[in-house]
């Protein structure tokens, strides 16, 4: 049965900064396959706020597809404005996030963020009609207790 194992939760309206947006599920046996659709199998995992502004980057979302976009930011800290679902509403602030052209279209997170050498590197939590943004994969699996299941 699919259901929530861990999340990080989100400080909002505070001072002190959030550094990822994430959860995990628990998965039955057999109910995922080890890859990324049209990308395969990371081949390793990076901190992405180690890349190059201008390095091309790439994800995998449900809707918007196979994606590629460029760095336009790195170690990034702002507000995001996040809707009212669950009684939680408001601005909480984020710092050392990943910034990207738009790869994102109505914002699913969750999807991989791979570089050019298909190394994971982020995760999607948030965009606008201009940007994506994603948390770096390193504190994705320092804050959740995770590995990201790589080839090499």
């Amino acid at each position: 049965m699919w259901g929530l194992a861990r999340y990080a939760p989100i400080q909002f309206q505070g001072v002190v900064p959030n550094i990822v947006d994430v959860a995990v599920a628990d998965v039955p046996a057999g109910g995922l396959v080890a890859g990324v659709i049209s990308l395969g199998v990371p081949r390793g995992v990076l901190s992405g706020n180690a890349c190059a502004i201008g390095e091309t980057v790439y994800k995998m979302g449900r809707t918007t597809g196979l994606t590629a976009g460029t760095v336009e930011a790195l170690h990034v800290t702002g507000w995001m404005t996040y809707p009212p679902i669950l009684g939680g509403y408001g601005a909480a602030l984020f710092k050392d996030q990943i910034v990207t052209t738009v790869m994102a279209g109505s914002v699913i997170q969750g999807s991989l963020l791979m570089d050019e050498s298909r190394n994971a590197i982020g995760l999607l939590f948030g965009g606008s009609s201009t940007h994506s943004f994603f948390c770096d994969i390193l504190h994705v699996q320092n804050q959740l207790a995770v590995e990201v299941v790589a080839s090499g």
